[in-house]
Parts: structure tokens; C-alpha cells; sequence
């Protein structure tokens, strides 16, 4: 993300506009959405306890946010040093939309087209250790939360319980918009996910 926003000079939002919800037509998809939006976004955690816990003593001076939040981004970083715009968080969005935007990589439409489309699912791992990525996508193997679909699907995951997994071989999308961190943190997300995608693929 960063990289885009120094090449372009242009931000992450401003960017996400111009070459995603634009020419795929998203009407619900943005960073920093409106206050009138509010109503429809789901709570997240309650005064980032989780980050909180994780820094300790060090960050005993520093300004948490204390309440329940609801419509502005989960993810500390993003909110505190971004201003709730960031490639890795902060984008909101329906189901509906994550599907269409997921769709477009399945089709491989507009500036998805091959190669650009292949080499971000193409492992890049080089010498690397862990599971295979590719460029932003976690690819197939043995212990992916999709491992039930298809050696070609790839997906990615966010940290306050959602998930996009893409099955090129079966053309399907999956989404799951869950929420593991309201009011706090918790365990256990993993498990789901693998096994709400054990449910999809025996429905297909």
C-alpha cells in the first residue's frame, strides 16, 4: 500500500476510488464512512484492549480510545498514525460488494487481467519460510482456513473476524463477515472459518 500511495502520490482511499469502486460500481465501500452510515456498521472492540494488553506498561500514557467503536477502523495503527485509511485496514464494506470485488479477481476483469492477476496469486515466497503467499493473498495449502476448496483458491483474512476465499476451479467466492473483537477479543475463529468452509464445499 504504501508503495502504491509513494509510486502514484495519491492515497490508499483515493486510490481504492478510482480503480476499484469506481469501475465495479460500489456504492457501499469506503474508508472513513459517513456518520450516516453508523447505523449499519457493525461494533467493534471496546477501547482497543486487546493492542492495549499487548503494549503493557509502555503504553500506560498513551491516548486509547475508550469506547465502544462503530463505524471508524478496529486496527490501532490505522486509526492512530493513518487516519483510519490503510492498505491493511480500515475499508468498509457489504457482503454483496466484497463479492463482487472478489468476482473480479475470479473473472480476472479490467486491470486484474492476466499477468497481473497470476503473479499476485503466484507464491512469492522466494526463500522464505511459511505457508505459500502471493501478493496480498494467502494461497492453498494443507492448513488455509479454505483448504476444503479447490489447489487453486486463494483468500485472505481480517483481523476482526472476516474473510474472502476465491475457488477459480469451482468459480466460486466465499465471504464471511463475522466479528470475533465486540465488545473484546476472541479465540476461536480459526476453527470457524475452517469449518464454515468444510460446510461450503460440501453444499457446492
Amino acid at each position: 500500500g504504501a508503495a502504491a500511495e509513494r509510486l502514484t502520490g495519491q492515497r490508499m482511499d483515493a486510490l481504492f476510488a478510482e480503480h476499484v469502486a469506481t469501475p465495479l460500481e460500489l456504492r457501499e465501500s469506503r474508508f472513513c464512512p459517513p456518520a450516516c452510515w453508523r447505523g449499519r456498521c457493525a461494533a467493534t472492540e471496546q477501547g482497543n484492549r486487546y493492542e492495549r494488553d499487548l503494549v503493557g506498561d509502555a503504553g500506560a500514557t498513551f491516548p486509547w480510545r475508550e469506547g465502544v467503536m462503530v463505524g471508524e477502523v478496529h486496527d490501532g495503527n490505522a486509526h492512530h498514525a493513518l487516519g483510519g485509511v490503510a492498505a491493511h485496514a480500515g475499508l468498509f464494506s457489504t457482503a454483496e460488494e466484497v463479492a463482487r470485488v472478489a468476482e473480479a479477481w475470479l473473472k480476472a476483469v479490467g486491470w486484474l487481467a492476466a499477468p497481473y492477476r497470476l503473479e499476485a496469486v503466484r507464491d512469492q515466497r522466494g526463500r522464505a519460510n511459511g505457508p505459500p503467499r502471493g501478493l496480498g493473498w494467502v494461497l492453498h495449502h494443507p492448513e488455509a482456513f479454505f483448504a476444503a476448496l479447490g489447489p487453486r483458491s486463494f483468500g485472505h483474512t481480517g483481523f476482526t473476524g472476516t474473510s474472502v476465499a476465491v475457488d477459480p476451479d469451482r468459480e466460486l467466492v466465499v465471504i464471511l463477515l463475522t466479528n470475533r473483537v465486540h465488545p473484546q477479543v476472541r479465540e476461536g475463529i480459526t476453527e470457524f472459518r475452517r469449518t464454515f468452509h468444510e460446510r461450503v464445499a460440501q453444499w457446492i
